[in-house]
């Protein structure tokens, strides 16, 4: 998990940064285990807007000024990850957000 967020780090792609309130302040990439795959090697990729809310993934939802859409940074994430050696596999959760599945090249 970590060497995945260092990989996007090194790329120059910005972190999600949230306050102690909860509060998301800065656009970027999130990196967490993935609940659902059995795969212990696998680590999910979100991109997470600072206007987060129920629809922050849909096309055409409301954003801040600057912010780009969230699947065109996805397609960013998976590109430099891609580039560095990993595989990248585009999904919807259940609530139709999108996310990577990474892993590194070769495992499975």
């Amino acid at each position: 998990m970590h060497a995945v967020a260092l990989t996007l780090e090194a790329a120059g792609l910005p972190p999600s940064v949230v306050r102690a309130d909860g509060r998301r302040v800065r656009s970027g990439y999130r990196v967490a285990r993935d609940p659902g795959t059995p795969d212990t090697t696998a680590v999910r990729v979100e991109w997470r807007p600072a206007t987060c809310g129920a629809a922050y993934d849909e096309p055409g939802a409301r954003r801040r000024a600057g912010d780009t859409d969230p699947a065109d940074q996805l397609l960013a994430c998976a590109r430099e990850l891609e580039a560095r050696g990993w595989d990248t596999q585009r999904h919807l959760d259940a609530r139709r957000r999108r996310y990577l599945l990474v892993t590194a090249r070769g495992a499975a």
